[in-house]
């Protein structure tokens, strides 16, 4: 069954009333408050913000599927870091240790630290990035039009 939250969850949660408004509006006035109301409802008619904050705070469980979510995320752009970093494999434990603690599998304490690992993967290389970046500009390697290249 697809998840769900209520018009009544969402105001105990204390939704912003300008969303929450926005959404009884599309939802009608006799929708109930204590309706079951569609996550996919929500997405349809407030969009994506919307549902991330409800899950995690009107969803009973929705801090598990964000960090899932959360997850697929980071790995479907993992490889835009491995590729550069082969070596470095700081983000994919990361990944790995979110999806653990998801499921109740590792500490809090274990998970944190897999998380400032994979922080301090991302600040290496971008310091990494701006320091090629700086001796590039420093060598007069880098033309007015450098932004048309990544393009």
């Amino acid at each position: 069954m697809a998840i769900s939250t209520t018009l009544h969850q969402l105001k105990v949660a204390q939704a912003c009333l300008e969303r929450y408004t926005h959404l009884r509006k599309a939802l009608g006035k006799d929708f109930s408050k204590d309706t079951p109301l569609m996550l996919t409802r929500i997405l349809e008619t407030n969009g994506r913000a919307d549902v991330l904050w409800a899950l995690s705070e009107a969803v009973d469980g929705g801090d598990k599927i964000l960090r899932l979510w959360a997850a697929d995320c980071a790995e479907h752009v993992l490889h835009l870091f491995t590729d550069k970093y082969p070596n470095d494999n700081r983000p994919a434990k990361a990944i790995k240790a979110a999806r653990q603690f998801a499921h109740g599998e590792i500490t809090d304490a274990s998970w944190a630290a897999a998380r400032a690992a994979a922080r301090a993967a991302a600040v290496d290389a971008e310091e990494k990035w701006q320091t090629e970046r700086l001796i590039a500009y420093l060598n007069e390697e880098v033309t007015e039009d450098w932004h048309q290249e990544v393009l």
